[in-house]
Parts: structure tokens; C-alpha cells; sequence
């Protein structure tokens, strides 16, 4: 009887281990699979996540997303609406999800997303090649010089094509302007650099450069011719200009019977006094000079007005 019992127990320990195994194996964490969209791309990158879960006994409960970038994780009941989140560093970053049951088992998946700086590593994105023609390099001042950036490429990278969004240019005088072809005139003489910078539409940027060579323009030279008056003093005034600058001086030469010379002027100033002693026909002639020490000459004959003409007596 005694080994009957011992027999009894020994079956009802056998059972009772078998249904707990059994109970236990019913007690599995649910399946969790999270999807990223895209896995790769370049600062700043929009992630859509897409959670699913199975729970192998009762329901999910509830979900936790850590976006693995320190920002603030995602959570909630609801599993049907996909998450939107923007890395704004470049970096390797590991999101991982975890899901709970109503039986407080935890299910767990991650997703790996890359993310490139502008212009990034590994030829993903490289920088558009910014190519400049400008035309001509050598002109005077107020001149037009046209620089055209149609020769720029952009060979986009492993992501996607590519293309060039934007024409920027500094024209080395303060002139700033966009747009595939730009003109401009420089008011003054000088050496500028052109500046093309060319942006693509990831921010990736390339740049040019090209020499302009300005000359200054000359002054015009030129003044007023009155008639004169033997042995009266006669106004002489200059009307001459300087399109790009300003003339610092007038030299006069008013008898060229000795031939001018400039190193001796008759006088000098906008505007000069002259007397002449004897009628006929002078030659006046005016030199003037330009703050960048362009010089222009000009020269007109000047003529005795004629005598009035006597008003005869009353009778």
C-alpha cells in the first residue's frame, strides 16, 4: 500500500511538472518589428517608423520608441499611426522599440538609420563643381562684363541625382546677385575677383573664381569757346566730365604761337581769365587730369567778335 502511494505522487509530481512546462511555454513575449523610411540620407533627414506587433497571448498594451539620438522617446497605445522624427546630426543612429502585453511581457526590435552631413563622406553626396565664364576680363570702367555659370555640374551622389538650386555671385565690389547669368559694371579701375558659389539640393556647395581687370576710363575734356574782345579780359570756363571719378585739374594754354607747354601753363582752374592784345584767330587749349591720373586734351579756336556797329546820328 505504502509503495502504491509513493507511486501516486510520483505521477501527480510528473503531471503537475508537464502542465506548468506546458502553461510556461504559452507565456512567450510578443513578436515587435520596427521599419525606418529612409534608413539613410543627409542632415537633416525626416524618419517615418512603423511599429507591428504579435502578442502570442492576450493584446499589447503599449509601445516605448527610443529614436537613439537622445532626444525624447515616442510611446503610446496605439500602433496604427506611423511616427515622424527628424535627425538633425550626422551620426549612426540605432532606434529600438519595445512593446509590452497585458501579461507585462516585453517584445523588442530596432532599426538602424545613417545619417550624412551635406556634401557627406563616403561619396554620398559631393559638392557641386562650380564653373565661371566671364566676358570680357579686360574693360574700362562702366563697362558691361557678363559671367555665365551654365558650365556647372552637379554628378549628384549614392542617394539620388542631384541638381544645382541656386546662383550666387560676388563681384568683389560689394555687387551681389543671383541666377544662372549675371552682368555688371564696375564703377571703378581695379583687379576684382568674381565669386560664383553654386548650391545643390541637398546644401552641398562648390565655388569659382575669375579675375576681372578694369581700367580707368579717361576723362572727357571739354569747355566753352566765347568770342573775345581785344584788350578786355575773357571768361574761359570748363564743362569737362569724369565718368568714373572726379577731375583734379585744368591747365590752360591760351597762345600756342610758342607752342604749349603744360609744365608752364597760362593758368590753371575750372575756369581762367584771358586778355588778348591782338584780333585774329587763337588757339585755346585745355588739358585736365582725373584722380587716377588720366589725362585728356582738347583745343578750339577762339575769334575776335566783330566791332558793334555805329548807330548813326538822328537828324
Amino acid at each position: 500500500m505504502h509503495k502504491s502511494r509513493v507511486l501516486l505522487s510520483v505521477i501527480l509530481l510528473g503531471l503537475v511538472v508537464a502542465l506548468t512546462g506546458c502553461m510556461a511555454a504559452t507565456y512567450w513575449p510578443p513578436d515587435a518589428t520596427l521599419t525606418a523610411s529612409p534608413t539613410m540620407g543627409v542632415a537633416p533627414l525626416d524618419v517615418t517608423f512603423t511599429i507591428s506587433a504579435v502578442a502570442h497571448r492576450g493584446e499589447i498594451v503599449n509601445f516605448t520608441l527610443d529614436f537613439g539620438d537622445g532626444s525624447s522617446p515616442a510611446s503610446g497605445t496605439d500602433l496604427s499611426s506611423p511616427i515622424h522624427h527628424t535627425y538633425t546630426a550626422e551620426g549612426t543612429f540605432t532606434a529600438k522599440v519595445k512593446v509590452v502585453d497585458d501579461s507585462s511581457l516585453v517584445g523588442e526590435d530596432v532599426a538602424v538609420v545613417t545619417v550624412i552631413p551635406p556634401g557627406g563622406a563616403g561619396g554620398l553626396n559631393p559638392p557641386p563643381t562650380a564653373s565661371i565664364d566671364c566676358s570680357p576680363t579686360d574693360l574700362l570702367t562702366l563697362e558691361p562684363v557678363t559671367c555665365n555659370a551654365s558650365g556647372s555640374t552637379d554628378s549628384g551622389g549614392l542617394l539620388r541625382p542631384e541638381i544645382i538650386v541656386e546662383y550666387s555671385w560676388d563681384f568683389g565690389d560689394g555687387f551681389l546677385t543671383s541666377g544662372m547669368m549675371a552682368i555688371h559694371e564696375y564703377g571703378d579701375n581695379g583687379a576684382y575677383t568674381v565669386t560664383l558659389t553654386v548650391i545643390d539640393d541637398d546644401g552641398a556647395t562648390g565655388s569659382a573664381t575669375a579675375t576681372i581687370n578694369v581700367q580707368n576710363r579717361p576723362p572727357i575734356a571739354l569747355f566753352e569757346s566765347p568770342g573775345y574782345t581785344v584788350d578786355e579780359e575773357t571768361e574761359f570756363h570748363s564743362t569737362s566730365s569724369d565718368l568714373d571719378g572726379t577731375i583734379e585739374s585744368w591747365k590752360w594754354d591760351f597762345d600756342d604761337s610758342d607752342g604749349v607747354d603744360w609744365d608752364h601753363p597760362d593758368a590753371e582752374g575750372e575756369t581762367a581769365f584771358w586778355t588778348y592784345h591782338t584780333g585774329g584767330i587763337h588757339i585755346v587749349s585745355l588739358r585736365v587730369e582725373d584722380d587716377d591720373g588720366a589725362i585728356a586734351t582738347t583745343s578750339h579756336e577762339v575769334k575776335e567778335r566783330p566791332s558793334p556797329t555805329p548807330t548813326p546820328p538822328t537828324p
